[in-house]
């Protein structure tokens, strides 16, 4: 974000930003939080796909080639700012692993 944080941290910490944490407790006062614990696990095995299936922004395959080529570039560091020609700077040879599978 142009802030420089994370939008989860923001929503984490709201009160480092100026803002009011507004999240509704699960549990009432006095109510057993491992018993919603338990409630919550079992639905979570009841689910189809895993947290990280739901959560992966690509698939195994491209991240697995996304992570070479980032090594084989050096690993510069990550921002906001640097993303894009981070990217850019992959992209050819992320295009070359791709045609060759393919």
């Amino acid at each position: 974000m142009p802030s420089g944080a994370s939008p989860r941290h923001i929503f984490t910490c709201p009160e480092e930003w100026g803002k009011e944490y507004c999240g509704i407790p699960l549990c009432a006062d006095g109510e057993d939080q491992g018993q919603l614990d338990e409630m919550i696990e079992e639905y979570r095995s009841s689910l189809e796909y895993s947290w990280h299936e739901c959560m992966q922004w690509v698939d195994e395959e491209f991240e697995i080639a996304a992570r070479q080529v980032y090594a084989e570039i050096g690993e510069p560091d990550l921002t906001p700012l640097t993303a894009w020609g981070i990217f850019v700077e992959m992209l050819p040879s992320l295009k070359a692993f791709f045609e060759q599978s393919n």
